[in-house]
């Protein structure tokens, strides 16, 4: 079960933190449209972004409408303004952010022309009287601001300044000498802008004594910072100094920084010469379990510009955080002042992948925008389950993900053509497929390549190996789903247009096209479907299989951990029989036909009595075939077979594939050897005789046809098990499995004729599932078939954890719970100060962490099943 959660873990971590390695990213294209052409002064102007990006990935956009140089003039695909006349310049800077941002900037620049007037008729002159003393029509008086307006109001490091500041009689009975004025008009104070409603002013008190204070009875405060609009107060606005720091700022419920919420401040602000310094609290968008910022993020407002370089881009760290299924720890993360937050972090992959890696993630406008990542592990790999090792995985990881390649189905659809992976239904005994599966709807997915290895080691190599692509599905009401696609193999053999599942439980099954030769021997072509658990395996499909210049269109292919065996249908007239061919692994393929229904061959004739001698061999009634090797001393032997009816048959004296119902004949020229099959054979002595002039006989093999086994089974319900009770009549080794269209298991091996074997359902969908009876014969695989059924239920999420306690010691706060069967918690802590902390708990019932005095904590867990499902 770790497996699973462990993979998945590495791959989610893999891909939730850096970009998927991509060859030189598609140009990106920067342009806009405005209308009208020829605007007149005062007219609103329309800019409309037609920036392209071939690869698709979203752009955003940032205008400069005045040409002050800063993209600081909307942020929307279109932006509107109005011009006086005269020539104008216009920028857009259009970006793609994530693991391989690109920037482009478009310039255009047009004339507003000024009004033309029509021209006035000129009147007929009139003489004009002579005055004695004319007087002169004095100009019209300048402008001038109201008497006392001031713009700077300065005391220490209280700096407030304005268009117009107007001094005002002390409040109420105060008349202490000290400074007051108001303003209808903004006034920045220290770096803030105090902007008051309609009506309303703002009021800057510098009283000889007492505290100086600045607000307004409704308006906004707020200040620019790397290209962002920082709301810290609204409403009713009253701050006054005390200590060199304002008391009484409080930011809305819906301010952000850079997008993210601001949950508070943590100190008041601090005073410096000429602006602000705020530290604020800021939360972590939900996809990451919305975690708090574990130290404060420091942003200076105005002031002095050294003083308030060192945080111009905001900066701030999260002990853990989570991103689905992964567990996010040492969280550092960067505003770029474009709307982008960069993530850096450590991270650790749920089951079965369980391990942690080191990635990226993006946030952008305060939303999720990517997480990726990557890693290689040298040497035998890492192991996430049983005997499986992860050898390489690069993921991105996508939130409500749609169809694709990587998650191809999502709700209610036809069952495949090709069937369920795993699950050949083409098998005789082997039930249809379900008109219709319920994929789900995921909720979160990581997309990208997998290498790993997996089950026992056959011929020096792992029997499953990939290195393909990658979908991890995760569910509400469904295990998680861990998918590769691509080409496999499995012992040797490339699986292409393959598809895998890993469920939680370590069960494994797969499907893909096969083209495997057999060299010298025969050329094995078809679909094939593969379950695996620990170190057992088997894959069975339909195939066809060519010997020489003949070939079985509708062979049965069985591949396990004994080896390999494919069951020809050779149709010979008076019956069709399915004799095998096969071989062990270690063990070279060889042209003779054994295994299936024809059992292993017996000597009749050795070397040291080779001859041209007429031979014989007796055979039993009732068999369903026969199969007679006869093996020369330079070449394949030509014999005519003679039966105890006075059947007569005589080879053909070429080489290759010969059917003559009832009888089938392989004439082999590598391996110097005639076969004979023999469609249900009369009981007695059958001679074979060799031809004048064909190659001395040194050996001759016979084999018996036979039944194939028969395998019965039941499944009850015994408590909240499932019980298999079967029988097998037949000599045979039988593996058993459960299938189903979600879900499967290998359950394990029958010890005797009759017995027992009790299970716990896997997770899945609450559907009818299948038992099926894998059947070995002579040490080969030989065949599979469904021998019963059952209703399995849905998988349920973990329920609720109990007893959950918090308790302080200290400077220490303890949060404790009923230790229940889950193999991993999540805990959230709401802390009195705003702050949210989230933490992943593995094997554990207790979580200890440090918290100052003072600090109330609320503490949430929830149960995380092995099968990466999260409870209540």
């Amino acid at each position: 079960m770790r497996f699973l959660p462990n993979l998945l873990i590495l791959t989610l971590t893999t891909l939730v933190l850096a970009p998927l390695a991509r060859a030189a990213p598609p140009p990106l294209t920067a342009d806009f449209t405005y209308a009208p052409a020829a605007p007149a002064p005062g007219e609103p102007v329309t800019f409309t972004s037609t920036s392209l990006a071939p690869g698709g990935d979203p752009i955003a956009t940032d205008w400069d409408l005045d040409n002050d140089g800063e993209f600081d003039d909307g942020r929307k695909p279109a932006a509107t303004r109005a011009f006086d006349a005269g020539t104008h310049t216009v920028r857009l800077q259009a970006r793609i952010s994530g693991p391989t941002p690109r920037t482009a900037v478009a310039t255009k620049t047009f004339t507003v022309a000024a009004p033309t007037s029509s021209p006035t008729p000129t009147p007929s002159p009139q003489p004009t009287p002579a005055l004695a003393n004319p007087t002169p029509t004095p100009a019209p008086p300048l402008p001038s601001k109201p008497i006392g307006c001031v713009e700077t109001v300065q005391h220490g490091a209280f700096l407030a300044t304005g268009e117009c500041l107007l001094p005002r009689k002390a409040p109420g009975w105060i008349d202490d000498g000290g400074e007051y004025w108001r303003s209808t008009r903004p006034v920045r104070v220290n770096g803030v802008t105090i902007t008051p409603a309609r009506g309303e002013d703002v009021l800057v008190n510098v009283p000889k004594s007492g505290k100086i204070s600045a607000g307004t009875l409704d308006g906004t405060a707020t200040f620019t910072k790397a290209g962002e609009t920082i709301t810290v107060d609204s409403g009713r606005i009253s701050w006054k100094v005390v200590n060199g720091r304002f008391e009484g700022i409080q930011p809305p419920a819906d301010s952000k920084l850079g997008g993210l919420p601001i949950v508070s401040l943590t100190e008041s602000p601090q005073l410096i010469a000429g602006g602000t310094r705020f530290a604020f609290m800021v939360r972590m968008p939900q996809q990451f379990g919305a975690p708090t910022s574990d130290k404060p993020v420091r942003v200076t407002a105005g002031g002095i510009r050294p003083l308030a370089a060192a945080d111009e881009g905001f900066h701030f760290e999260v002990e853990n955080a989570v991103l689905g299924p992964i567990q996010l720890h040492k969280l550092v993360l960067d505003y770029d002042g474009q709307g982008s937050w960069e993530i850096k972090a450590d991270a650790t992959l749920p089951p079965p992948v369980d391990a942690r890696v080191r990635g990226s993630a993006g946030i952008r406008h305060g939303d999720f925008d990517y997480a990726d990542g990557e890693m290689t592990f040298n040497g035998q790999g890492f192991n996430i389950i049983g005997p499986v090792f992860l050898k390489r995985i690069k993921f991105r990881v996508e939130i409500t993900p749609q169809e694709s390649e990587c998650v191809p189905n999502i709700g209610v659809k036809p069952s495949p053509s090709t069937g369920l992976p795993g699950l050949d239904h083409s098998f005789p005994g082997m039930p249809e497929p379900p008109a219709t599966i319920d994929y789900g709807v995921p909720t979160f997915a990581l997309c990208g390549e997998v290498g790993l290895v997996a089950g026992p080691t056959v011929l020096g190599t792992s029997a499953l190996s990939l290195d393909a692509g990658l979908g991890i599905a995760l569910y509400d009401d469904l295990p998680m789903r861990f998918r590769a696609f691509g080409e496999i193999d499995i012992v040797g053999i490339r699986w292409a247009e393959a598809e895998l599942e890993m469920h939680g439980n370590g069960y494994i099954k797969a499907g893909g096209s096969v083209k495997w030769p057999w060299p010298g021997v025969a050329m094995i072509h078809g679909r094939l479907g593969l379950e695996m658990r620990g170190t057992q395996f088997n894959a069975s499909g339909s195939v066809e299989a060519c010997l020489l210049d003949w070939c079985a269109a509708k062979a049965r292919a069985v591949v396990s951990n004994a080896g390999v065996g494919v069951c020809l249908s050779i149709d010979l007239g008076v019956t069709t029989w399915n004799p095998g061919l096969g071989y062990r692994w270690g063990d070279s393929p060889t042209i003779y036909l054994s295994g299936c229904e024809l059992g292993p061959y017996k000597t009749r004739v050795t070397a040291a009595r080779a001859s041209r001698a007429p031979q014989s061999v007796t055979l039993p009634s009732g068999l369903p075939g026969a199969a007679i090797a006869i093996t020369g001393a330079d070449a394949p032997p030509t014999v005519t077979l003679i039966g105890p009816k006075g059947e007569r048959f005589t080879t053909p004296a070429g080489t290759g594939v010969t059917q003559r119902n009832p009888f089938f004949v392989i004439k082999d020229p590598a391996s110097r050897s005639t076969q004979i099959l023999v469609g249900k054979p009369s009981a007695g002595e059958w001679r074979v005789v060799p031809e004048p002039g064909s190659s001395a006989i040194t050996e001759i093999r016979s084999a018996q046809g036979r039944r194939a086994p028969k395998v019965t089974a039941k499944v009850e319900r015994r408590g909240g098990r499932r019980v298999l009770s079967y029988r097998v009549d037949g000599d045979a080794k039988v593996t058993f499995a459960e299938r189903g269209a979600t879900a499967g298991a290998i359950l394990g091996k029958a010890k005797g004729r009759r017995g027992t074997i009790a299970f716990d359902p896997a997770d899945g969908r609450g559907e009818r599932r299948h038992i099926v009876a894998v059947v070995e014969q002579d040490g080969l695989p030989s065949t599979q078939a469904a021998i019963a059924t059952y209703q399995a239920p849905a998988a349920k999420k973990p329920g609720r954890v109990h007893a959950v306690k918090t308790a302080r010691h200290g400077g220490r706060v303890r949060v404790s719970w009923r230790k229940d069967a889950a193999p991993a918690h999540i805990v959230t802590l709401e802390l009195s100060d705003g702050r949210r902390l989230v933490r992943r708990v593995d094997g554990r019932s207790a979580l200890t962490v440090k918290l100052p005095r003072g600090l109330r904590a609320k503490a949430t867990v929830r149960a995380v099943a092995r099968n990466g499902m999260v409870g209540r």
